[in-house]
């Protein structure tokens, strides 16, 4: 069998999970970078053979884009009290493994609060976001339950949000050079110039805007999901309750609560030795870009080379229980009237990142 080596500075990454939710289930392999490599994404691991093994029945993966493997939409579904493992196989014949999981209950989520954090109360910690932003805002508190009869209760959060934002692109204008001078002001015209998916026009010499069609763009729903580690850390009350865990924190602007603001609250069990990968995982992160490109963090996971034991693999194959709880904020967790919407005249897909432009089933 011929087996090619990987290059001293790249290193083999895995990132798959498998659940009790329905399938398919995913892996995506890839090789680390160097930091001084200039590539944005690392190389992608394509050609492999993967097989994902219940009480060591196995099933194969496809292919289904470069890098990214699934089981079939009729295949293998998780069950509580199975065992499950991985096995890879590169195109270079190298192979991989990770040890079997048992996949238990995640237990309950029994309550969700928030906490309203005022960017202007003196002697409060502002919060500040991704943007580098200092704003209002809500942190999120879970109250769960891990499962009575286990010997340790290891436990993941993980949430998403999602909102509803209207624009205004048939109100967007375009500069007319040059500037004019006129009553002692200089001032540069303008003239409406509607985006094309806004459903209106300006008719030439008109200087307004006739409305000929629906509007295809005004509206979207921009989402975003927690980018840390946020696991139980044995804060544990009556054995098994886990009380008012800080989940982090979102904006509360008048944007998010135009319409309503959506969460989705995650919690997943873990096995002792992915509850410690996540724990070095959040020991290290910080901030510092993709979890599962090693040149942010190199956090050794569960997979273990076959073929040259010695060998340093990244990232995780995880096996998890998984419960949610879904609900709309109340707008009145501010305690303050918010303002109407701010009015953006552009493309509403273009104005925000990850978002969808067809209305959620569930709004």
């Amino acid at each position: 069998m011929n087996v090619t080596l990987l290059p001293g500075t790249q290193k083999f990454v895995v990132d798959g999970l498998i659940t009790n939710d329905p399938g398919p289930y995913e892996i995506k392999l890839s090789y680390s970078t160097s930091l001084d490599n200039s590539l944005k994404k690392a190389p992608t691991a394509s050609g492999a053979s993967v097989w994902i093994y219940d009480n060591n029945i196995p099933e194969k993966l496809s292919e289904v884009s470069p890098g990214v493997y699934q089981t079939g939409k009729t295949g293998m579904r998780g069950q509580i009290g199975h065992e499950y493992y991985v096995k890879i196989k590169t195109r270079f014949g190298r192979e991989y493994q990770s040890q079997p999981q048992r996949l238990v209950s995640a237990g309950d989520i029994t309550n969700i609060s928030f906490q309203f954090v005022s960017n202007g109360i003196l002697g409060k910690r502002p919060e500040q976001f991704e943007d580098g932003q200092y704003m209002d805002a809500i942190r999120i508190l879970v109250d769960a339950k891990g499962i009575v009869e286990a010997e340790q209760n290891l436990l993941r959060w993980r949430w998403t949000t999602m909102y509803k934002v209207r624009t205004f692109p048939e109100f967007n204008r375009t500069r007319i050079d040059p500037a004019i001078f006129e009553n002692g002001i200089w001032y540069t015209p303008t003239r409406p110039t509607p985006e094309p998916c806004s459903g209106y026009i300006s008719p030439p010499g008109s200087g307004g805007i006739v409305k000929v069609a629906e509007c295809t763009c005004c509206e979207c729903w921009p989402y975003n999901t927690n980018t840390k580690a946020l696991i139980s850390h044995n804060r544990i009350v009556d054995g098994h309750e886990f009380k008012k865990v800080d989940l982090g924190a979102i904006p509360a602007t008048k944007r998010q609560f135009y319409d309503k603001y959506y969460l989705m609250v995650e919690q997943l069990s873990l096995s002792e030795e992915v509850y410690n990968f996540w724990d070095l995982v959040e020991k290290q992160e910080s901030g510092l870009g993709d979890l599962f490109q090693p040149n942010s963090v190199k956090v050794r996971g569960n997979i273990q080379s076959v073929t040259d034991p010695q060998e340093e693999v990244l990232g995780i194959f995880g096996v998890s229980g998984i419960t949610r709880r879904e609900m709309y904020i109340p707008s009145d967790v501010v305690p303050f009237k918010l303002t109407g919407i701010d009015t953006i005249y552009h493309d509403c897909s273009d104005s925000f990142y990850n978002d969808y432009n067809v209305k959620p089933s569930f709004w």
